[in-house]
């Protein structure tokens, strides 16, 4: 389906297709109950773990994770034995990079099988904690992560080509994606073309008091136009670009929040693909889900747009509670690997693994990982 110039894929039926999957899976053993991409790949996944240190910002520190391919296992199994330290694989290097931002109270490793995926599809994962005092006590993430949460990414980015010598070779740094959850989809909107309008938000929180962040921004503001000075920036300005990152060229936001704080000036601004999933029936205290990515979907000026609907409580992506018995966090990764290895790879193939249709007939999936 198209929208205007867009090339632009809705669908709203996902939950009928997990139904369906299970369904399936009750009356045959022989039925896939998940799409083949969310599998893992031909490649073997290390894991590293660094602590960096922006001084820009008041010697920031900023826990990461990095997930990388590693020489393939000798047989293709059903699930990853993640390698510490673990030797990378340069033959078929360099591999694009995805960053995973995590959502409030999450944990950088809170990806559990994303970045694995990913990497085992031949992909450079890194997810830094943007909060990490935050996450034992679960508290609620400050507003000023409208700022520093993108200027998180832009530093880990900055940091990535030094931080081994045997992972450098590895790393294309001229194809960059984002990936994130809820308020890590706000990071992957900001650092990827959208732009932060203030004059939009105070137009926003006043039409519309139900805006749960709102109240938030509101309280820190003056703390967000201090951040924004260390740059440069005038708070005032019409939009702020400094929080846009050019080396990511595409996006995917799953469970976006605080979208409408970039008015449809700054969304207007965002031209790189974007794939975003969101829930229904899943909101947040400070964020209706839906009605965000509507927003997103409506406004941003890229001509490559993948929306997809469940019409249930959750994306499957907000915590280990659930994504275990999860169709639909199944169905998001697999969408995630189609889409960036289309939009990073180059790779024609993934096209139709992104298309609706597809998803929706499970006897049409090749479910041979020998």
């Amino acid at each position: 389906m198209s929208s205007n110039t867009k090339r632009t894929f809705i669908a709203f039926a996902l939950c009928m297709i997990a139904a369906f999957v299970l369904l399936s899976a009750r009356t045959t053993q022989a039925q896939s109950t998940t799409p083949p991409l969310s599998n893992p790949g031909e490649y073997g996944v290390g894991q590293r773990f660094y602590t960096l240190v922006d001084t820009l910002r008041d010697n920031r520190e900023i826990p990461l994770a990095v997930w990388y391919p590693t020489e393939p296992p000798a047989r293709r199994r059903p699930y990853i034995a993640l390698q510490e330290n673990a030797t990378p694989l340069i033959d078929d290097a360099p591999y694009p990079v995805v960053v995973y931002s995590h959502g409030g109270c999450h944990p950088n490793t809170g990806t559990y099988e994303v970045a694995p995926t990913l990497a085992s599809h031949g992909f450079v994962v890194i997810s830094g904690e943007h909060y990490p005092e935050m996450m034992a006590a679960c508290g609620r993430e400050p507003i000023t992560s409208v700022v520093n949460r993108p200027l998180d990414v832009r530093f880990m980015l900055d940091s990535l080509p030094t931080l081994d010598e045997d992972l450098t070779p590895i790393i294309d740094m001229e194809h960059i994606g984002i990936t994130g959850y809820s308020w890590g989809a706000y990071t992957a909107v900001a650092t990827s073309g959208a732009q932060v309008h203030p004059s939009a938000i105070s137009d926003i929180c006043a039409d519309d008091s139900s805006i749960g962040y709102c109240m938030w921004l509101r309280e820190s503001w003056d703390e967000i136009v201090a951040i924004q000075a260390l740059y440069g920036v005038d708070a005032d300005n019409n939009v702020w670009s400094n929080l846009v990152d050019d080396r990511i060229t595409a996006a995917l936001a799953v469970s976006v929040c605080y979208s409408r704080i970039f008015g449809e000036e700054g969304l207007a601004m965002m031209e790189v693909p974007l794939l975003a999933l969101v829930a229904r029936r899943d909101n947040a205290q400070s964020c209706n889900y839906e009605r965000e990515a509507l927003y997103l979907r409506d406004h941003i000026s890229s001509e490559d747009v993948f929306f997809y609907t469940y019409n249930a409580i959750d994306t499957g992506w907000g915590g280990p509670h659930y994504y275990l018995v999860s169709e639909e966090y199944k169905t998001g990764q697999h969408f995630a690997v189609a889409f960036f290895s289309y939009f990073l790879k180059g790779d024609e193939s993934y096209l139709p693994y992104l298309d609706i249709s597809y998803v929706e007939t499970p006897d049409s999936w090749d479910t041979d990982s020998d």
